[in-house]
């Protein structure tokens, strides 16, 4: 797999208020793109496997969600569709992982239009309008206690091949 397109640095794409940003976001694609304007996720290279990370400034319990949406932000009615989701710097109480402030989590596209990220299952066909078919990946963290009303965002172009 190759990085080939990064969400990182602070774009002013920010939701909330004090301690829960996003440092850095990307998606590590099946191959790289010709154009570097996308992560191409091909599930017919490499097992259709990519890899999604993410860095934040968050030192207490904070709830992650990774989405798929068709565009870059997502307005309060919108809630995009859920490949991922996990709470975050709780130690490891059982969980599939056990994510702090940095993580990476392997994912995978497969051919009957499902992504796989961790022991979350989504089959994203009704999505798929259309192949290739561009989107984003939305990544969303909340903290601020049992509230998670503090919140920031960033997306990655993706295109489903």
């Amino acid at each position: 797999m190759f990085l080939v397109n990064c969400g990182g640095g602070d774009d002013g794409n920010t939701e909330g208020g004090s301690g829960y940003h996003i440092k850095s976001f990307s998606i590590e694609g099946s191959f790289p793109s010709s154009t570097g304007q996308f992560v191409p996720i091909n599930s017919g290279v490499n097992n259709g496997q990519f890899r999604v990370s993410w860095k934040t400034t968050a030192n207490e319990l904070y709830r992650v969600r990774l989405l798929l949406h068709n565009n870059d932000v997502l307005t309060e009615e919108e809630s995009g569709l859920m490949l991922y989701q996990n709470n975050c710097n709780m130690g490891n109480l059982g969980q599939d992982d056990v994510c702090g402030s940095s993580f990476v989590r392997s994912c995978q596209f497969s051919n009957d239009n499902t992504v796989r990220c961790g022991t979350t299952k989504t089959n994203i066909t009704r999505f798929l309008d259309q192949i290739p078919k561009r989107a984003y990946m939305i990544l969303k963290i909340c903290g601020g206690g049992l509230s998670y009303d503090d919140c920031d965002t960033k997306s990655v172009e993706i295109e489903f091949q």
